[in-house]
């Protein structure tokens, strides 16, 4: 049983810079893509890839030599947390070695014409996807304009361009104590209105959640701090009743042969989270269990209900009908003993799904465009994202009578 929720990423000691765990990272690294897709490659193309992936290691390494964060930080270990994050989240050799490259062409005289002719026109493209764009003519209100539509229309091309953003955003915030504060807000603040929305669309909630969680601790430290004692307090009281209601499901599990794992989730910090903790426990806490079929699931919510009293109101099937973030689980409220708990039953391979499945599943094949679509025609006409007028200074995308239409900014829908 797993008994504490784990975040997306976990910041390491800011002082832990040494070769140890570098190599270490790149080890990891290494084993999560052969475990995860060596079995779909064929041994020449497997070999290849690790060629592919040590050549981008080397490359970035010396690139980045000399290059330091204002935290002290070498800044190889940037790029290569960022790959290890892409790793973890099941994405494939191709984005790695991208996420590897991705502060290469920007910050370094190598150039995107380099990445290309060493590794490929695909993670010539994913490079190029996470550059900021670059113009001596422009304003900086204006290059950002640029950057933004530069990324979105190469997510149209290849959508893992937007998930590896979102793990450099991810690692950006955990490592941004070392700029000044306003530097820290505005980061803060581009995160919560461009990719905090952008996750929640592909389907990516907790990354979402993540993404818009570090943005808020930024914002409201103060408030961030609170929230935090008030949650571990809480944890410290009912930590010896949590204990006993996990044995107890487990047993229960265990004696129908029902193989699942048991996490705490406590919510993210959030405004919404912090006005809401006066509600108490179910307000805050969630039980996770993850099983390994459909069946399972439903075999588990029985079991569950039988063994304590579910509260009348509270069961959602979300597990054959996705709840509008496209998440999937049975969910229900449950009175153990003194505790009223939220609990959560899904499969292992839907949580994981919850992450990343925008930068491994269906979409590859339909791409991002087709989540335009699917959300304009919920509209029917409308302009197709909440993004800011940046994106929609050159373009407006608009359905009618099932038709996607690109049109001026300046165009109305008639």
């Amino acid at each position: 049983m797993e008994k504490i929720h784990q975040p997306i990423a976990q910041p390491e000691a800011a002082e832990n810079y040494d070769d140890k765990r570098q190599l270490r990272l790149i080890n990891e690294i290494m084993e999560l893509l052969v475990t995860h897709h060596g079995g779909s490659l064929s041994e020449q193309v497997l070999d290849d890839s690790i060629d592919a992936l040590q050549k981008a290691i080397q490359l970035a390494q010396e690139a980045h030599r000399k290059q330091v964060r204002k935290s002290g930080e070498p800044y190889f270990f940037h790029p290569l947390r960022v790959a290890h994050l892409a790793a973890r989240h099941w994405m494939d050799f191709a984005s790695v070695i991208a996420a590897l490259l991705h502060d290469v062409v920007e910050d370094t005289p190598t150039t995107l014409e380099d990445v290309s002719e060493m590794f490929g026109m695909e993670i010539g493209l994913l490079v190029d996807g996470l550059t900021k764009v670059d113009d001596d003519l422009l304003s900086r209100s204006a290059l950002k304009e640029q950057t933004y539509r530069k990324q979105v229309l190469l997510a149209v091309r290849d959508v893992r361009v937007l998930c590896l953003k979102f793990w450099d955003r991810i690692d950006n915030l955990q490592t941004i104590q070392a700029l000044n504060p306003e530097k820290q807000r505005l980061i803060a603040e581009e995160s919560r209105m461009i990719y905090v929305p952008l996750a929640r669309h592909l389907g990516m909630g907790r990354v979402a959640t993540e993404l818009d969680a570090l943005s808020l601790r930024i914002l409201y430290p103060t408030r961030a701090v609170r929230y935090d004692s008030l949650v571990h307090e809480m944890r410290e009281l009912h930590e010896p009743s949590f204990g006993r209601i996990r044995s107890e499901i487990h047993n229960v599990l265990e004696h129908h042969k029902i193989d699942a794992l048991l996490k705490d989730r406590w919510r993210h910090f959030s405004i919404a989270a912090a006005r809401t903790t006066g509600r108490g426990l179910p307000a805050l806490y969630t039980l996770d269990i993850l099983v390994d079929r459909f069946l399972d699931a439903y075999h588990t919510l029985g079991l569950l209900h039988r063994l304590y009293p579910p509260i009348p109101g509270k069961l959602r099937d979300h597990l054959n009908m996705p709840s509008q973030y496209g998440y999937q689980a049975l969910k229900t409220s449950v009175q153990a003993g003194e505790l009223r708990l939220r609990v959560e039953i899904t499969t292992r391979k839907l949580s994981r799904l919850l992450i990343w499945k925008a930068c491994v599943w269906p979409l590859r094949q339909y791409r991002f465009i087709l989540l335009w679509v699917r959300y304009v025609r919920s509209q029917r006409v409308a302009v197709l994202w909440t993004l800011p007028s940046i994106f929609m200074s050159n373009w407006v995308y608009t359905l009618y009578a099932c038709e996607l239409m690109v049109k001026p900014a300046c165009s109305r829908p008639v």
